[in-house]
């Protein structure tokens, strides 16, 4: 590995600039996971806290059946059919129903909890805030024009604002230690 290959490799100067690059993307994905992993902790100590209930039956179809459709949509993006990948995991669309019941259950306790905190908490987004973040997004996604499209779309709108309500319900707990946020 030398500057050529930095060079063929990106639009890197030299091959310190590409370990620069790679160093800093190990970096932000280690803090991404950590994030995720510090979020996903403090979520399972509200669930298990919590009274929420009996879920309907409904909303839990509901939620497999979108996780079902993720889950194709990331097969296609891939180039593969979802009958072929079903078939190369030797799994039904029903067994995957059954395997991901618990992941729904846990998804939709998530939303409800997040949801209630950020009612509490009155927490908004603004119009500029939402603004900001489409364009961020339309920004990533320059030259897709499938997924462009879909950023301006009202269910975009709303999943954003979502996304950035949860993303403020932790900004709350501040990178605190889990075990005493709850």
């Amino acid at each position: 590995m030398n500057d050529e290959f930095a060079k063929m490799v990106g639009q890197f100067e030299s091959l310190d600039a590409l370990r620069e690059d790679v160093k800093k993307t190990i970096i932000r994905d280690k803090e991404t996971k950590e994030r995720q992993r510090w979020e996903l902790e403090i979520i399972d100590r509200i669930i298990k806290k919590s009274t929420i209930g009996e879920l309907p039956e409904m909303l839990i179809h509901s939620e497999l059946h979108k996780m079902i459709h993720e889950l194709e949509h990331d097969v296609s993006g891939q180039g593969m059919k979802f009958d072929d990948y079903l078939q190369s995991i030797k799994k039904t669309k029903d067994d995957l129903e059954k395997e991901f019941r618990p992941r729904a259950i846990k998804r939709i306790q998530t939303a409800i909890i997040l949801r209630t905190i950020a009612d509490k908490e009155q927490i908004t987004i603004s119009d500029d805030e939402l603004e900001k973040e489409l364009q961020s997004q339309e920004q990533k996604y320059q030259g897709n024009e499938e997924v462009l499209k879909q950023v301006r779309t009202e269910e975009f709108r709303d999943y954003m604002t979502t996304m950035m309500r949860s993303r403020k319900v932790f900004e709350l707990f501040g990178g605190k230690d889990p075990n005493k946020v709850v």
